[in-house]
């Protein structure tokens, strides 16, 4: 199996430091990664021209996959023996792919205190035995949004979102209308991405606020931890938010990112888990009628977590 330089050349070409390459003969790289928001395509195309432009005898052809498909098309290609050069991977991607003996050294393109530029949580997929296999390439947010102008239609505080699991479930119920009588809400309290490989991204804060493993390694490998207690309450309170509480609406197994975020903007949902990206691709019209916090917590906790994740290091607050 051909080996893989992971993630690391993505980001030195984004951020433009790919240094020159003293080599004549052409040369094609290829680089998979999943799709971008626009702003950040046209910041990875401006960072490959330059980059291309240093090295002319080099072309990099950008292979753009959707998040979706990104998992099971790179395995594809590994499987085909046509894998990429350059590949930028999500969440615990990288150990999975280390363990099939996917990824090269990247150690020879890294300056030597690079490792030094990161939190030690951010190198832990791509660091192993001391040896750096790529670098991470993104941090984010998951948080909290809520529609300011519904809350106050609701009789509800504003500048006063919901800091609780308890409060958010309160507050749903006030903010979950049925206008026409028909049995189906014309706006809900709570929405968030919930369709295809988005679940985790938002259920898994959720689990870690009541100390849910999901997973365990143990002799045999990895194994779910959803039957312990403290995973059982987290899924509980998850499937509860649908069919007793009543504040999410049944089919939201179908909402990705942007559903949600529509939703949101529409005013058919006034409050909602989502990506810190999600905020700046709020309509302009709604400018001033929302806010932000990190996400509600389980109460009597004092180790709260609010949802900060890196894709470089398996989507685990930080």
């Amino acid at each position: 199996m051909r080996k893989l330089t992971a993630i690391l050349l993505a980001l030195t070409l984004v951020i433009g430091a790919a240094p020159a390459i003293a080599q004549e003969e052409p040369i094609t790289i290829s680089f998979f990664h999943m799709t971008w928001l626009e702003a950040g395509q046209q910041a990875l195309d401006e960072a490959i021209a330059a980059f291309e432009a240093e090295n002319p005898n080099i072309k990099v052809e950008q292979i753009i996959v959707s998040w979706g498909e990104a998992h099971s098309q790179f395995m594809t290609s590994m499987a085909a023996g046509v894998a990429p050069d350059i590949a930028m991977m999500g969440g615990t991607w990288p150990v999975e792919f280390q363990n099939m003996g996917a990824w090269a050294p990247a150690g020879d393109y890294l300056p030597a205190d690079f490792a030094d530029w990161f939190v030690p949580a951010a190198l832990a997929t791509i660091q192993y035995d001391g040896e750096l296999y790529g670098a991470p390439w993104e941090g984010g947010t998951w948080g909290f949004f809520y529609r300011k102008d519904l809350f106050e239609a609701a009789g509800l505080d504003p500048e006063q979102p919901p800091t609780t699991w308890e409060e958010m479930v309160e507050f749903g119920q006030k903010l979950t209308v049925d206008e026409d009588g028909d049995g189906t809400p014309d706006q809900w309290g709570l929405v968030f991405p919930a369709a295809g490989w988005e679940p985790d991204d938002y259920f898994l804060p959720i689990a870690w606020q009541v100390d849910c493993p999901v997973a365990e390694l143990t002799d045999v490998g990895w194994v779910s931890a959803f039957d312990q207690p403290n995973c059982l309450e987290a899924l509980q309170f998850y499937y509860d938010l649908v069919h007793t509480y009543k504040i999410t609406p049944t089919d939201i197994v179908g909402y990705t990112w942007e559903e949600a975020k529509n939703a949101f903007a529409f005013g058919d949902a006034a409050m909602m888990y989502n990506g810190g990206w999600a905020a700046g691709t709020l309509p302009a019209e709604i400018e001033g009628m929302w806010g932000d916090r990190p996400q509600p917590r389980r109460p009597a906790r004092d180790h709260r977590r609010d949802g900060v994740s890196q894709h470089a290091h398996g989507h685990r607050p930080v």
